[in-house]
C-alpha cells in the first residue's frame, strides 16, 4: 500500500465529510438531547477525574440500557464546553470522518483479497475503494447519526464494528515475511466494544 496516497485521500476524505457536515455545527439541541445531556445532571461534571468519569458510565435515562463510551463522552463534552452545541457536533463528524476512512481502508483489504490477486490494479482498488467510501460518508441516509447529538451512540456503535471488520481483514492477508496478523485484537473490537455505545451490533460476525 502506497501510505502516502492513502493517507492524502484519507484527508481528502475527511476535508469532504467536514464541509458537508459542517452546516450542522451550530443547530441547536433536539429533542432526546435534552432530557439525555442537557438535563441529566449527572453527566455535567465539574473536575475530570477517573471517579467521575465512571460515574458517568450509567448515566443514561433509558432504564436499564447501559451505554458507558458515549455517556463518558458527553460527559468530557460538557467539562469542555457546556452547553455550547458546537463541541458535541464536532465530535460526531470526526466520528464520521473516521468511519469513513475505515470504509476505504476495509475496501482496500477486501480488494486485495487472494481470490481477486492480479484482477484489478493498484490504482482500481484505490479509485474504487474511495468512490465507495465517499458513497457511504456523504450518503444522506447518514444525516441522523452525525447531526442528532445523542445518536453519537449509533455513530460509535458503527465504529467499533468497522474496526473489527478492518482487523478481520488484515487478519486474511499476510505481512511482509509471511506471517499471519495476529488475531486476538479482533476478539474486543468485534465482540465487546460494541456493545458499549449500543445493543445493536450482535449481527457482528
Amino acid at each position: 500500500m502506497d501510505w502516502k496516497k492513502t493517507l492524502a485521500t484519507i484527508a481528502g476524505l475527511w476535508v469532504l465529510v467536514w464541509l458537508a457536515y459542517s452546516g450542522s455545527l451550530t443547530a441547536s439541541w433536539h429533542l432526546d438531547d435534552i432530557p439525555s445531556i442537557v438535563r441529566n445532571p449527572k453527566l455535567h461534571l465539574t473536575q475530570l477525574t477517573p471517579d467521575a468519569l465512571v460515574g458517568t458510565f450509567f448515566a443514561g435515562t433509558s432504564g436499564k440500557i447501559y451505554r458507558p463510551v458515549p455517556m463518558a463522552s458527553f460527559a468530557v463534552n460538557w467539562y469542555l464546553g457546556g452547553a455550547n452545541v458546537i463541541g458535541y457536533r464536532a465530535v460526531n463528524i470526526a466520528i464520521h470522518c473516521i468511519n469513513g476512512m475505515l470504509v476505504f481502508l476495509i475496501l482496500v483489504q477486501l480488494l486485495q483479497a487472494p481470490r481477486l490477486s492480479g484482477a484489478y490494479t493498484r490504482s482500481e482498488i484505490h479509485w474504487a475503494a474511495l468512490l465507495a467510501a465517499l458513497l457511504w460518508a456523504l450518503n444522506p441516509v447518514q444525516t441522523q447519526a452525525i447531526t442528532y447529538i445523542v445518536q453519537r451512540m449509533a455513530a460509535m456503535a458503527g465504529l467499533f464494528y468497522l474496526i473489527g471488520i478492518y482487523l478481520f481483514a488484515c487478519m486474511q492477508h499476510p505481512r511482509p515475511g509471511g506471517r499471519a496478523w495476529p488475531c486476538w485484537p479482533v476478539w474486543p473490537a468485534h465482540t465487546c466494544w460494541p456493545y458499549c455505545p449500543r445493543k445493536m451490533p450482535p449481527c457482528c460476525p
